[in-house]
């Protein structure tokens, strides 16, 4: 977005999303990279993803301009931008958390949990997980899948599962 440290997270939850993520791609790319002040780098303009609304979710972590405003300076500019963003996306906005005890973290995480409730925003957990090698991915996930077999039994004989995660 507008500021190259801002990161925001879309998903596009049916055909016309696809459809509008992609036009906010194909807009960054070459309305972004064309302006002088972007030296070169793509840049998505907030005013593009909001013109591109339908059919699209947004996540904010820590690292969105709301949750860049909830944990800095002026955090009554994350009610402002939440306004904007709900004028657009309505109810398909969620706050997204994670825990991987980087630094900033417990304090996005709170302001989330206050902001998520005065403005009707949902919370969702989420990973920031990256692998340099393909057999680290394949070890991380065997040991989800060792965990997740270890917290779940058998809810009924449709083979459901009933999860607790510690």
């Amino acid at each position: 977005m507008e500021n190259e440290d801002t990161r925001l997270t879309l998903l596009a939850m049916d055909n016309e999303g696809y459809q509008n993520i992609t036009r906010i791609v194909s807009l960054g790319f070459t309305e972004g990279r064309a302006d002088d002040a972007n030296h070169g780098v793509p840049v998505v303009k907030r005013s593009h993803i909001l013109a591109h609304a339908a059919g699209v979710i947004v996540l904010f972590t820590e690292k969105s301009d709301v949750g860049q405003a909830l944990v800095g300076s002026m955090p009554e500019k994350a009610d402002e931008l939440l306004i904007e963003w709900q004028a657009q996306f309505a109810d398909r906005l969620y706050f997204a958390i994670k825990r991987t005890n980087r630094s900033g973290e417990d304090a996005f995480i709170k302001a989330a949990i206050h902001s998520g409730a005065k403005h009707h925003i949902p919370i969702i957990a989420h990973n920031d997980v990256r692998f340099l090698e393909q057999d680290d991915f394949d070890a991380h996930e065997t040991g989800l899948y060792r965990r997740l077999l270890r917290t779940c039994r058998p809810k009924s004989p449709a083979n459901l599962f009933r999860c607790t995660i510690p």
